[in-house]
């Protein structure tokens, strides 16, 4: 899934001739820190709420004030994974879909973007996670995947993340089984390192715990 699908039709855009008063009225309404400024369907930049607050005359336009805005935008074919980094990276509360840079097609605010990224990771579906530890050399996921269907279960979704020293690999995997006893003991037949196993209603409680601190960062 890219950028593009996932536009939000409801989040406003600034034009150079509004004022910073009012961009801070649609910013408390929409719940956003961010807002894009358009000319036509050109992409000027962001600007955010501290920005305006240190403007000296917040009721000018836009375009009589010498200020820079934040030239950030994800393309409109790219995957949310690279809106997420950016977004992350930039701690926006919305990202402009643009066309090279420069055509704005939308935007995607956090929380259209997190709830996609659930979506995909089957962060919803019933089941457990269970977390690996091994050296980087040693990482197949068709071995996991192998041990994971012996036991009748299936994965549903995987990730990696490497050690700063990039010596050991962490392998996050949601199973649909809630149960993992038995896959973990496969794991650790065959020498893996469990690192940590969440399943039945810990895991729930847990995961939606994150989920809220999570949505609560994100709105920014």
């Amino acid at each position: 899934m890219n950028a593009a699908e996932i536009i939000s039709q409801d989040l406003p855009v600034l034009t150079p001739g509004e004022s910073g008063e009012n961009a801070l009225i649609l910013m408390e309404q929409f719940d956003v820190k961010h807002l894009p400024v358009v000319s036509g369907d050109i992409f000027m930049g962001i600007i955010s709420e501290e920005e305006i607050l240190l403007l000296e005359n917040p009721t000018s336009a836009f375009n009589s004030i010498p200020h820079d805005l934040m030239q950030i935008s994800v393309d409109a074919n790219s995957h949310l994974f690279d809106a997420l980094s950016i977004m992350s990276n930039y701690k926006l509360s919305l990202l402009p879909v643009t066309i090279d840079g420069t055509t704005y097609v939308g935007a995607v605010s956090a929380p259209d973007l997190l709830n996609q990224l659930t979506d995909m990771k089957s962060v919803k579906a019933p089941g457990g996670v269970l977390v690996l530890e091994m050296p980087e050399r040693d990482y197949s996921l068709t071995e996991i995947a192998r041990l994971v269907e012996e036991n009748d279960a299936k994965i549903l979704s995987a990730s990696i993340t490497s050690s700063v020293s990039q010596e050991y690999s962490e392998v996050t995997l949601k199973i649909n089984r809630q149960d993992l006893s038995a896959i973990i003991q496969t794991f650790e037949r065959y020498d893996y390192t469990i690192k940590a196993s969440y399943q039945k209603q810990r895991f729930s409680d847990s995961l939606q715990n994150r989920y809220e601190e999570l949505m609560k960062y994100l709105n920014i």
